[in-house]
């Protein structure tokens, strides 16, 4: 009887409320953990723009450069921290996925009851990043950068893999296989739990050495040669530690020591030909206002302090200057930069007049072999060649004495005109020298002479 009455009565309260109430369903969102990235263009300090080093905010998306980073975050619920990614304590791999967005697996959603959100990124991932979480900072033990030219004897003018101008453009875009290293540290509160990206905003923790060529206007009526430039000695390896110098911003070469072995580019980095008889054919001249330095190289290095020596003539008795024939460098000199080159005549066509005087300079008939006729080419003929040795401050610092700074996320570009001075002549004629000044008298009949 009591279970009747029960069902009874849950029958009825069904029916009364069926009509008054409704039912509404209830669905929170789970908002995936996404990243976009950017990163900072290196700045440029050159030989003749010092001053710009500084303040450089354009901007790139990061997959132009490196097509992976590492990414260590945290989420505080007030000041209670939990690790959502690099829980490892190597950091979460994330990837530049189809050429569409950065992706990483297993996928991690925000939480909306968290206070706050911490995250820190290094790339490229492959690097063993260390991760201080005590200290939120990076590490990366002995770095040794490759010192590999980015900018290829194809494209030595820089049209395309180096796009830069006569006054150095800001968007040049390395190559993505290039080691160049970046951190982003500075999401360091975010908050914007809608969002479904955190906007990383990565920054150049290695310098670049750019160096571009010309000839002089004196150069152009002959074919200047470049056979090489090399730079050797400067740093190839380092330990990157942020918390080293942690109060410390980028442009500074101060997160950088040295490793427990330090080395240098002994063999030397930049720009040469494998075949001797090779070479490439300077154009840009400075006679010609529209023409592009041409760019033969475009390397990574250690950020470091490169110390100033003179670079002196060769018979030059001065100690501590670096000879210009490099007769005095050594496994210990500091930085310098070797620049060898070739000057020949244009090759052209024989006139009438320059005919004639080749076969008769050598004694040639119109039979003969070799004989030349107005119009024949005249092959180019080597004048000189050079090789010059400059300590690398002091082709930087022109008639400074100091130092040259290669500072986390600069560019230092040289640009070298090259301008051999012509010889020429003078003449003057000596008079004559007079070794007698006799006054003489003659007579028909001289004394004591009688006549026949």
């Amino acid at each position: 009887m009591r279970k009747n009455l029960f069902l009874l009565a849950t029958a009825a309260l069904v029916v009364s409320c069926s009509n008054t109430d409704s039912f509404k369903e209830v669905v929170t969102p789970d908002v995936e953990i996404g990243f976009s990235t950017f990163t900072s263009k290196q700045t440029r300090a050159t030989a003749d723009e010092a001053s710009e080093n500084n303040g450089n905010t354009t901007v790139n998306n990061l997959e132009a450069y490196n097509t992976t980073f590492k990414v260590w975050g945290s989420k505080f619920i007030g000041t209670a921290e939990t690790r959502v990614f690099g829980t490892n304590g190597k950091g979460d791999v994330v990837s530049w996925a189809s050429a569409t967005n950065w992706t990483y697996s297993p996928v991690r959603f925000w939480d909306k009851s968290a206070t706050s959100y911490s995250f820190y990124a290094a790339s490229p991932s492959k690097h063993n990043w260390v991760w201080d979480n005590d200290n939120k900072t990076i590490k990366l033990v002995d770095f040794t950068v490759s010192g590999t030219n980015r900018v290829t004897t194809a494209d030595a003018n820089g049209t395309a893999a180096f796009n830069v101008s006569t006054t150095i453009a800001t968007d040049a875009i390395m190559s993505k296989d290039d080691e160049d290293l970046m951190i982003s540290n500075d999401v360091t509160d975010y908050k914007t739990y809608t969002s479904d990206n955190v906007n990383l905003h990565f920054n150049h923790i290695l310098s670049r050495l750019n160096i571009g060529v010309r000839k002089a206007a004196i150069l152009d009526d002959f074919e200047v040669r470049l056979k090489s430039i090399m730079v050797y000695n400067m740093k190839s390896n380092g330990t990157f530690d942020e918390h080293q110098n942690a109060a410390v911003a980028t442009g500074t070469t101060a997160r950088w020591i040295a490793p427990t072995t330090q080395a240098k580019f002994t063999d030397g980095v930049g720009y040469k030909f494998e075949n001797s008889t090779d070479y490439l054919l300077v154009t840009s001249s400075v006679s010609d206002q529209t023409a592009n330095y041409q760019y033969v190289y475009q390397g990574l290095v250690i950020p470091q302090e490169v110390a100033y020596n003179p670079t002196v003539e060769a018979n030059s008795t001065d100690q501590n200057g670096f000879k210009l024939d490099g007769s005095n460098k050594s496994a210990d000199s500091n930085p310098y930069i070797v620049i060898k080159y070739e000057i020949w005549t244009e090759e052209g066509t024989y006139t009438a007049e320059e005919a004639t005087a080749y076969n008769t300079e050598n004694h040639l008939q119109s039979t003969d072999e070799g004989y030349k006729t107005a119009g024949d080419t005249k092959a180019p003929e080597k004048m000189d060649g050079y090789e010059y040795y400059y300590n690398l401050a002091d082709v930087f610092n022109d008639e400074a004495v100091t130092a040259v700074s290669f500072c986390e996320g600069w560019q230092n570009t040289l640009k070298i005109t090259l301008a051999p001075v012509a010889i020429n002549f003078d003449a003057d004629v000596y008079e004559w020298t007079t070794k007698q000044n006799v006054d003489a008298y003659v007579t028909e009949q001289p004394a004591n002479q009688t006549n026949p």
